[in-house]
């Protein structure tokens, strides 16, 4: 799969980047397609900051959701527990929907739902830290792994979304 880039604003973050050029009518099509680009700043749309030097990054689509069990077994030889990776490239939606669901009906609610780090803009990931499994005594904990063109503001109404601030 090829990999495709994205301008982003050094200011602002923003991906809302327009540059200025020439345009011709293709009468075909019935749309204008552009000609050139003039050598002049770009600039974003967002807050008006205008550059030649703007950030070139790979577009990464979606949120990425994973699980960590810890079992008594676990626990009791100082394992960490079983990890994997339960959706990649997700929508935030269908992110969330998943973050928020356990591997089983029986367990006893959510014990707590906290940030990768205290910075929100530094964060990567929420943690959901669901209470023990009935059956089982596993502990299950799912991450919302969060995409790297997020802002902080962004993160931050994630973050209160999933009752993490």
């Amino acid at each position: 799969m090829e990999t495709r880039y994205k301008f982003k604003c050094p200011e602002c973050c923003s991906d809302d980047v327009a540059a200025d050029g020439p345009a011709r009518w293709n009468v075909k099509e019935q749309e204008w397609e552009l000609v050139d680009l003039f050598d002049s700043p770009l600039i974003c749309g967002d807050c008006g900051y205008e550059s030649h030097e703007f950030d070139h990054v790979p577009v990464t689509h979606g949120f990425r959701v994973t699980q960590e069990i810890f079992t008594p077994e676990n626990a009791a030889d100082g394992e960490a527990g079983s990890h994997k990776t339960l959706g990649r490239n997700l929508s935030l939606r269908d992110a969330l929907e998943l973050v928020n669901e356990t591997r089983t009906a029986r367990v006893d609610g959510v014990q707590g739902v906290e940030l990768s780090a205290s910075d929100i803009a530094a964060a990567g990931w929420i943690t959901v830290y669901n209470g023990m499994e009935y059956e089982s005594g596993a502990h299950e904990s799912r991450a919302l792994h969060l995409p790297d063109w997020m802002t902080a503001a962004s993160k931050r109404r994630v973050a209160q979304l999933m009752n993490a601030t």
